[in-house]
Parts: C-alpha cells; sequence; structure tokens
C-alpha cells in the first residue's frame, strides 16, 4: 500500500490499495494522510458525486484511465501518473475543463510534427444521464466522433475546449 504525502505542496499519491484505505479510512497511515493534507472535501465528493468521470487515454506505448468526482463546490480527480501510481487533485468545479486539457494531451501541432498519436474517451455519469466523448489526436489533427453517425470530424482545440466545457449536466438535465 502506497500513500505518500508530498511535504511541501501536500500532494497525495497513491496506489490503489492507498486509496481504498483513505476511502475506507480504517488505516492508521491513512487516517494520518487524510488530516494532514486535508482531504475531507475530496472524500466527500468522492463518496457522494452529483457527476463521475472516467477519461481513458491511449497512446501507442501507453493506457491510463483517470477518475474524477464532481460534485456542486468540489471536483476531484484520482490522476493516473502510471499506470499503478495516482495522484489525488481536488479543485473547484469551474477548473473542471483547463485539467481535462491537460489529462486528455491536446495540444496546437504544425504540420511537421511527429509526436504520439493519442486517442481518448471521456464519460460523465449522473443520476438520469451521461455525455461522452470520444477523440483521437494525431498528425491530422484532433478529431472528435460525431455521436450519432460515429464519424470522426475534425475539430479545433478551441472547440474542443468548448466542447469539454459542457461536459458537465445543466441543472435541468440534473433535476430532469
Amino acid at each position: 500500500m502506497l500513500i505518500d504525502i508530498e511535504p511541501t505542496s501536500h500532494a497525495v499519491r497513491v496506489d490503489q490499495d492507498g486509496f481504498d484505505a483513505l476511502r475506507a479510512g480504517t488505516d492508521p497511515d491513512a487516517a494520518l494522510a487524510v488530516s494532514a493534507a486535508r482531504l475531507g472535501p475530496a472524500l466527500a465528493v468522492i463518496d457522494d458525486p452529483v457527476v463521475t468521470l472516467t477519461l481513458t487515454v491511449t497512446g501507442a506505448h501507453t493506457r491510463l484511465e483517470h477518475r474524477g468526482w464532481v460534485g456542486s463546490d468540489t471536483a476531484t480527480l484520482l490522476v493516473a501518473l502510471r499506470p499503478e501510481l495516482f495522484q489525488l487533485v481536488t479543485m473547484p468545479p469551474a477548473f473542471l475543463t483547463s485539467a481535462l486539457v491537460r489529462l486528455t494531451r491536446m495540444r496546437p501541432r504544425r504540420p511537421d510534427d511527429d509526436g504520439p498519436d493519442f486517442g481518448w474517451e471521456l464519460a460523465a455519469d449522473w443520476a438520469g444521464g451521461s455525455h461522452r466523448l470520444v477523440a483521437s489526436d494525431g498528425r491530422d489533427g484532433l478529431r472528435l466522433v460525431d455521436p450519432v453517425d460515429g464519424t470522426p470530424r475534425p475539430v479545433s482545440n478551441t472547440a474542443a475546449y468548448r466542447i469539454l466545457s459542457t461536459l458537465l449536466p445543466t441543472d435541468a438535465e440534473l433535476t430532469g
């Protein structure tokens, strides 16, 4: 089990067992970590989210699954740093779109950019509904899969950012 708190920034890194121990609150090291890193709001939203998120990013040699929980005042992400190591990140929901952009690895590309290609799938689920986005990002640019006919369509990074910013449900979708 790994629960590591960086002393200066209070960044919390865990493996899956460490994350489970934080949630259960029964392990003495986990209880100390919750107190030292002020994880109360993060764990509260994990235990009772309005929306849950799953972001899977896949490249030629990597597959990372990030998870998230969003409440009215707090968003918590369990960011996969590598397949067996995670970092808990807590923020106001208003910053979630920026965090998702970083995690999807979207970036401007030049025509001669031979950087790695990535695909990602983002799912947001809540009681009574869900939103899904599927994308590929490579030499041919960013493409989002059309939810109606399944065709990958070219999109600018700006347009993708705007679409990501509408991922969370509206009040009408939550009460509907």
